[in-house]
């Protein structure tokens, strides 16, 4: 009997500290979350015929699609449940690697109300987007549809 409770007691502890792990990875994810919450596009006019949009939720539900000849087109990611891991290590920027739907998708970080975003790649060069405008993406007032 004292071996079946003993048993039960490590079990019950062990329920509780995963759920308790849990709870502080969500509560570090909302705390990420709440920095980028909105609809993003280019900060900068591009000479391209798209015009990307990114949005982030307070559900997780990625917002990704792109405005071309004035039609919206949802890229494959729209709607996916999304999450952040730590990324590359910089002196001044806490830089994330965004992760949608289990795949790694690229980095962002923020720096004065902007976004930066680098796609996923292997052999990302951080001096090469880290404050370059041609990676950034300002709020939008436009509704998130």
């Amino acid at each position: 009997m004292k071996k079946l409770i003993i048993v039960l007691g490590i079990c019950l502890l062990g329920f509780g500290c995963d759920k308790v792990e849990n709870d502080d990875d969500q509560i570090r994810q909302n705390e990420i979350n709440r920095q980028f919450i909105g609809l993003w596009k280019y900060a900068v006019p591009h000479d391209k015929n798209t015009e990307p949009y990114y949005g982030f939720t307070v559900n997780f539900k990625y917002i990704s699609y792109y405005i071309f000849a004035g039609e919206k087109h949802n890229n494959k990611s729209n709607g996916k449940s999304y999450r952040f891991e730590d990324g590359l290590a910089h002196s001044k920027y806490k830089i994330y690697k965004f992760v949608v739907d289990g795949q790694p998708i690229g980095y962002q970080y923020l720096s004065n109300d902007t976004l930066y975003i680098r796609a996923f790649s292997s052999s990302v060069d951080i001096n090469e987007w880290v404050g370059n405008r041609e990676h950034a993406y300002v709020r939008t007032d436009e509704l998130m549809n």
